[in-house]
């Protein structure tokens, strides 16, 4: 149909077909979210965040589609959700999937008019819980963590830290018992804890050992050197302050070993040094960030601001520990792969320097074998022409005697 042609169902109508069409309000309806508590009030993008994140689920694991991704939004929804029960019953229908899909309950009542109320932190803590159930078992799965742990473990080099894990840990946060089992959350934390161990930064929890972006930072220098190197990541209150103890008991030690009564006093660093040591931190989250940018695969999750001078929250924490293990698990298995490619490399090339060094004895070693090889021929072709004219001569010799002895047999037949 040429512009202008007027109506195109009628022009389809001509030609023996009924042209139908369907639009509903869920077709119009926008799912960009620019502010998380304002954006899921209505429950229409958090319950389109569930089936999408159920639906990868069911494809991974290659099972049947489950109670998330068997959602059907336009027949469970109110959509449009303009006033508040049509948005508490959208997002009563979100959280009544994520308990269907097997993510731990919660008061759905409290949740929901949270949701719908604009909370940003039960909204939050929503969130995390989809993320939690549907995202971090993928990441973190307890093969590839023990397979790891087994492999820390081998490389030693650890002291102490890798004697008993459990040790020296401190509770953990009740509210993770919406993100993980306690064995993923005792794995993950055993990782991080051998991964930055030959640095000596201690790993006593998911929350405050993270504080300075020291452990993140050695960790990716653990699996990824090229990257992010030791020597980039500045000093910290931490360090300070363990500077200053350790000055502290070398003075005590001297005073006491002196034999002479003397005072010590406390240490204590001017506030030139906290500063400078604040300003360390916020370096080792931005020298963080960009390790992770050029590592890809994974968002940043902390920001230097959520963490300085704070005490970081424990979902971020394991969120971000969960992104890091997959993605440096991920690079350290490459760069394996890379060094036994490498080495075999390495070792073919050896052999063929080798067997050019040697070649020349090789060479005459082929010409022998070549002439023993041509000599042995030589010997059995002579061999079998001689054979084949000894057969001759025999033949010859049997075929006269036999006709001497026909010629005999004839004139003594004559004679008599």
């Amino acid at each position: 149909v040429s512009a202008g042609g007027g109506d195109l169902a009628r022009h389809v109508a001509q030609l023996g077909h009924t042209l139908t069409a369907s639009q509903s309000a869920l077709d119009e309806f926008n799912f960009g979210v620019e502010n998380l508590a304002v954006d899921m009030r209505d429950g229409i993008r958090l319950s389109a965040l569930i089936r999408r994140l159920g639906a990868a689920a069911c494809v991974r694991s290659g099972g049947p589609p489950g109670a998330a991704a068997s959602l059907d939004l336009e027949k469970e929804l109110r959509v449009p959700a303009p006033s508040r029960l049509q948005k508490l019953h959208n997002v009563k229908v979100a959280l009544s999937t994520l308990v269907a899909a097997g993510a731990p309950p919660a008061p759905m009542e409290l949740e929901a008019r949270g949701v719908v109320d604009g909370d940003c932190t039960v909204t939050l803590n929503v969130l995390w819980r989809v993320v939690a159930h549907f995202e971090l078992p993928r990441l973190l799965q307890p093969a590839a963590l023990k397979a790891e742990l087994a492999r820390l473990r081998a490389e030693g080099g650890n002291g102490r830290h890798a004697a008993e894990l459990k040790d020296d840990f401190d509770e953990l946060d009740g509210s993770l018992e919406y993100l993980l089992d306690d064995e993923r959350l005792a794995l993950l934390l055993s990782w991080a804890r051998l991964a930055v161990a030959p640095f000596g930064v201690p790993v006593r929890n998911l929350s405050t050992s993270f504080a300075d972006g020291r452990a993140l930072c050695f960790a990716v220098h653990r699996y990824a050197p090229w990257l992010l190197g030791r020597e980039q990541v500045s000093g910290t209150v931490a360090t300070l302050e363990a500077g200053l103890a350790k000055r502290e008991n070398e003075a005590e030690r001297d005073a006491l070993s002196s034999g002479r009564w003397v005072q010590t006093y406390d240490m204590h660093a001017t506030d030139e040094e906290y500063k400078a040591a604040r300003e360390g931190e916020r370096a080792n989250w931005r020298l963080l960030a960009s390790a992770v940018r050029e590592l890809g695969g994974m968002p940043t999750l902390i920001a230097a601001a959520d963490a300085v001078g704070t005490v970081p929250d424990e979902k971020m924490v394991v969120m971000a520990c969960a992104f890091l293990f997959a993605r440096l698990h991920e690079v350290a298995r490459e760069a394996r792969a890379a060094t036994t490619l490498q080495t075999s490399v390495r070792v073919h090339a050896q052999g063929a320097i080798k067997m050019r060094s040697d070649r020349p004895k090789l060479a005459d070693a082929v010409r022998a074998h070549a002439a023993v090889g041509v000599q042995s021929a030589w010997r059995a072709l002579l061999a079998r022409v001689q054979l084949k004219a000894h057969r001759a001569a025999v033949a010859t010799a049997v075929a006269a005697r036999v006709a001497e002895a026909e010629v005999a047999a004839e004139r003594s037949a004559d004679a008599a």
